[in-house]
């Protein structure tokens, strides 16, 4: 889990999340970004919170299934 939490893993989460957030908020909100809907911050902190922990969660099984394998060799 540690190589997770490296600074280089992190950064790429928060890049993926800076990227693919905004595009989550605006399909998930459309009503609220071109018309007379409210806009919901917890809708669009969880759409930036979700790539991010998909990023990391991806990280962590690509180390252990690396760390499986060594174990078999």
């Amino acid at each position: 889990m540690r190589g997770c939490l490296d600074g280089q893993a992190l950064r790429r989460a928060f890049m993926i999340a800076a990227i693919v957030g905004p595009i989550l908020t605006v399909i998930n909100q459309w009503e609220a970004v071109t018309g007379p809907a409210s806009f919901s911050l917890l809708k669009a902190g969880l759409s930036a919170a979700v790539p991010f922990c998909v990023s990391l969660s991806s990280c962590f099984l690509m180390l252990y299934k690396q760390c499986a394998e060594a174990d078999h060799f």
